[in-house]
């Protein structure tokens, strides 16, 4: 009876100790757990995701993570994909539609997917397929992939898939795990725990332990490895040492936040501190999983998934990531005239894509991965370095581009990271053939071709009327030329009758100095014409000194005093710009003629020159031009050189202007106003 009290408190000491210990390392509060460390303390919020969730199944088989972010879970029904937001369910090309994945690994362009009968290898653009092998892991050492199967290891390189011979035993065994360190390969079988110096040239192959091993980590000191019988093995210094574990039945180990946790398909989880003491235990007692554990992933972001048998994913989120990670964004499709781009990889395309002129229209579709903060992440796309706004798009279409070379260009960010790096495409649509260059010049050739044709046979046509034209205008030219020179040959023989008079008279009264002055006046006038008339251009000086002699003479003859003014304000020096000759008097006499009124005139020429060109201004105060012209019988000498003027001032250029306008104030005429411009010309 004594001995049954004891037995009974001995129980009872242990089971209270047993709780206290598992008080002290975890308390659950709500959707909480709280680890607790002698170095940290970590907040980790809890969330279970199961078939209500969109899992394909509540039997979870292996965890894995592609480098844009997409977390993958296998299952016994299948394959599903994660964004932080939603599952979504993957579909393998077999040829056998394989639902039960025992393996999984995810790369940028491609998924290696293992079976217990089978391994498949999908890509965008490629399909491979190996039967009646059994995957149990697949592992990347440099840029091989290497494949445990019920019977040995595969290697795979560039799509290339061969058998390894290494040991009979290794070769007829299940192999369970494949790792390097940097020196040795270790291997881990059904059967043993092995150790090569070379995997597919071995020179070296030693076993280290009989027994059932699933799991192997490597760490910077030494080899842990999990085995059904024996534990967790630790092989360092070439010595072999057994870390005492409460869990049996351990099918692998991880290595998460300088901690060890060993998971276990019948007893949960059983995490180690760094120095390999124990730390905590996470089973169904304390958690919302039961102990049959599948596997255990740590993501980027530093959350930790546990798959388990039936159960689905227990999420433990990192609350205190320290520095996010930038986000990395990713091509999910892109469609040519609404067609997908399957012939390239157009995540790692480095060329440019080359595009026939009426494949112009195209459709991007793009995304980027935050398991934590899926629904915070925002996209911009564009051209060379102009970008559109931030949105949550994940999709753009390009229609009716125009023949060009294009660069498309994508970023990512959330609310919490920095931009992602630049996601680029290159394409190129080509020109139409008929817009071709050779297609032009072929074009231009055969239209030369007929305009010189066409233009031979007119010029043919046209040549002998050509010549008569020619003629007749070389004949019109120098009647023209024999005109104006013969106008300014010839004065008004009234102008030339009262100047004689004029002198006549002064000599029978006397007036010496007045007959002395006309008489110069008078031989200088008339020696400035006849020079001029032997020239097609004069000095401006010398044209306005013979204007201003005429004025004189007029004023001694004219009945009706005038007055007159000679303005310059020139650039040049007057004796630098040359002129037709005789060019201003016509449009002077005129205004001698008919632009005196009443008593007195006046009468203002100015000259000028503005942005190359001379401009000549006459203004008199007389009875308007418009009357004048009433009064005037026939075709006198003035109308007739002022006709021959103007078209002498058209004929020295197509900007060459001439205007006679009335000067009208109030309603009432005060006089005309003529005015021209020519193209300056000088002679230097």
């Amino acid at each position: 009876m004594n001995s049954l009290k004891v037995l009974f408190s001995l129980l009872f000491l242990i089971c209270l100790q047993v709780f206290k210990s598992l008080g002290q390392n975890s308390d659950t509060l709500n959707n909480y757990t709280i680890a607790k460390g002698k170095e940290e303390e970590i907040f980790l919020k809890t969330k279970l995701y199961n078939k209500a969730n969109g899992l394909l199944s509540n039997y979870i088989t292996a965890i894995r993570q592609d480098p844009s972010g997409y977390l993958w879970f296998a299952s016994n029904m299948g394959i599903s994909r994660f964004d932080g937001n939603t599952f979504t369910e993957y579909t393998i090309n077999s040829k056998h539609d394989p639902t039960f994945i025992s393996e999984i690994y995810p790369t940028l362009d491609s998924l290696l997917i293992g079976t217990p009968t089978s391994f498949i290898l999908q890509s965008a653009k490629d399909l491979k397929q190996i039967d009646d092998k059994g995957i149990h892991c697949i592992s990347k050492i440099a840029e091989t992939f290497y494949l445990g199967t019920n019977k040995g290891i595969y290697k795979m390189k560039d799509g290339f898939i061969a058998a390894l011979r290494l040991h009979y035993k290794i070769d007829l065994a299940q192999i369970n795990d494949i790792k390097y360190d940097e020196k040795h390969y270790w291997i881990a079988t059904q059967e043993a725990l092995w150790k090569i110096d070379n995997i597919e040239e071995p020179s070296t192959i030693k076993k280290i332990k009989d027994g059932v091993f699933t799991d192997i980590l490597i760490t910077k000191n030494k080899i842990l490895a999990t085995s059904k019988n024996s534990g967790l093995i630790i092989y360092k210094d070439e010595k072999l040492f057994t870390v005492p574990v409460t869990t049996k039945n351990i099918l692998g180990i991880r290595e998460i936040n300088k901690r060890f946790w060993l998971f276990s398909n019948t007893n949960g989880i059983e995490i180690l501190n760094n120095n390999l003491s124990f730390h905590r235990k996470i089973t169904k007692y304390n958690t919302r999983i039961s102990n049959a554990i599948t596997d255990v992933f740590q993501d980027m972001q530093k959350n930790i998934w546990i798959g388990t048998k039936n159960n689905g994913i227990l999420k433990y989120e990192n609350k205190n990531e320290a520095i996010p990670q930038r986000p990395i964004v990713r091509f999910e499709n892109i469609e040519v005239v609404f067609e997908s781009l399957d012939s390239i990889n157009i995540n790692t395309y480095q060329n440019t894509l080359q595009l026939p002129y009426d494949k112009n229209h195209l459709a991007f579709s793009f995304n980027s991965i935050d398991i934590n903060h899926p629904e915070t992440i925002l996209y911009r796309y564009g051209f060379g370095k102009e970008y559109s706004p931030w949105s949550s798009k994940k999709m753009v279409n390009l229609i009716d581009l125009k023949p060009g070379d294009y660069t498309f260009s994508v970023q990512s960010k959330t609310s919490f990271t920095k931009n992602s790096k630049p996601l680029q495409f290159h394409f190129v649509i080509a020109q139409p053939w008929y817009d071709r260059w050779w297609v032009r010049m072929l074009f231009i050739l055969l239209l030369a071709s007929v305009i010189l044709i066409v233009i031979a046979r007119y010029a043919k046509n046209i040549r002998t009327k050509n010549r008569k034209e020619i003629e007749q205008l070389k004949l019109k030219n120098k009647l023209l030329t024999l005109e104006q020179k013969a106008l300014q040959l010839q004065m008004n023989p009234h102008f030339i009758f009262n100047i004689l008079n004029s002198i006549k008279a002064q000599g029978k009264l006397g007036k010496t100095k007045d007959l002395e002055s006309t008489i110069t006046t008078f031989s200088s006038l008339l020696r400035g014409i006849l020079h001029s008339s032997r020239k097609e251009e004069v000095a401006l000086q010398t044209e306005l000194k013979t204007l201003e002699n005429y004025i004189i003479l007029e004023q001694q003859i004219s009945a009706i005093p005038f007055k007159y003014t000679i303005e310059t304000n020139l650039s040049i020096a007057s004796e630098e710009i040359i002129v037709p000759p005789m060019l201003l008097q016509p449009f002077v006499e005129n205004s001698i003629k008919h632009g005196i009124n009443g008593t007195s005139g006046s009468i203002r020429i100015y000259v000028y020159d503005k942005d190359n060109y001379l401009h000549c201004e006459i203004y008199d105060n007389g009875i308007g031009i418009v009357t004048a012209q009433k009064k005037k019988k026939g075709n006198d000498h003035n109308s007739i050189a002022i006709e021959v003027t103007k078209t002498r001032i058209e004929s020295l250029g197509s900007t060459a202007t001439l205007h006679l306008n009335e000067i009208i104030e109030n309603g009432i005429v005060k006089g005309t106003k003529v005015w021209f411009k020519i193209p300056l010309k000088t002679d230097f």
